[in-house]
């Protein structure tokens, strides 16, 4: 739930799982 309150915080997620997704 606090992710969902964090706009940034799921910016910086998405870009993490995209980083690893590419690895």
């Amino acid at each position: 739930e606090r992710l969902k309150a964090n706009p940034l915080g799921i910016y910086v997620n998405a870009i993490n799982w995209s980083r690893e997704m590419g690895q």
